[in-house]
């Protein structure tokens, strides 16, 4: 890979109990804070956005439908798309 360049894959969540950074492959970072046992997202951008926990860690579901699962250390797991399509690390 050239400079500047990344991949969709290289997401990751950093976990610091109530609060969740989710770092995005060009290195920006969108918030949640866990309030009342739900994830809420703390950043002024796209709010459709939304973070679920469950039993093998966590969900991000994108305002366009595509879906992120992390292990409970916030690593990338997998992607799919509203087709059913579906990309596992």
């Amino acid at each position: 890979m050239g400079k500047s360049w990344f991949f969709e894959y290289q997401t990751h969540l950093k976990i610091d109990g109530d609060k969740i950074s989710l770092v995005y492959p060009d290195g920006h970072i969108k918030e949640f804070k866990k309030i009342d046992s739900v994830w809420q997202n703390q950043t002024d951008e796209d709010q459709s956005d939304t973070l679920m926990e469950d039993s093998k860690g966590f969900i991000f579901i994108t305002g366009k439908n595509l879906v992120y699962r992390y292990d409970e250390k916030g690593r990338l797991a997998s992607i799919s798309d509203p087709n059913g399509n579906t990309v596992s690390l």
